[in-house]
């Protein structure tokens, strides 16, 4: 078994991992602070909307400034991908720190069922149920969702 880790690590096989299993508990680094937070995709006590941004992404910084109408409807958090953790930390800072921030792991990008390497992208969560917007989306579109 440990030669087979090994084999799998070095050639980047991918082998059977939690996320399999149907991980849903993530422990997220905050861009703002660097603090840690268990978020578990099963129990989100209220809707919740991830929006998934990147660096220089001009649609993302439009989107998190429209988003002022869901505070009421949504818990919005931020999750920085697809770039290094010092460039999402710089660019969460440039889209002014309205919300939480987190770094997306692959592991929680996956189990988001992310669209790779396409932002802005929103991912509603209701009562263990998601939805997906990709693009700039009005913030009067996604309320009626």
């Amino acid at each position: 078994m440990k030669f087979a880790l090994l084999f799998g690590f070095l050639i980047g096989v991918a082998l059977p991992n939690d996320l399999a299993r149907g991980q849903t508990s993530f422990s997220l680094l905050s861009l703002k602070d660097a603090s840690i937070r268990k978020i578990d995709l099963e129990m989100l006590s209220k809707p919740t909307l991830f929006m998934i941004f990147q660096p220089n992404c001009s649609a993302c910084h439009l989107q998190v400034r429209d988003l002022q109408c869901l505070k009421n409807k949504y818990e919005v958090i931020l999750i920085g991908a697809y770039s290094s953790e010092s460039s999402l930390r710089q660019e969460y800072r440039r889209m002014g720190r309205s919300y939480e921030s987190y770094l997306g792991e692959d592991a929680f990008l996956k189990a988001l069922n992310a669209k790779q390497g396409l932002t802005p992208e929103l991912i509603m969560y209701k009562k263990k149920k998601s939805q997906h917007l990709l693009g700039l989306t009005p913030c009067t579109e996604i309320a009626q969702k």
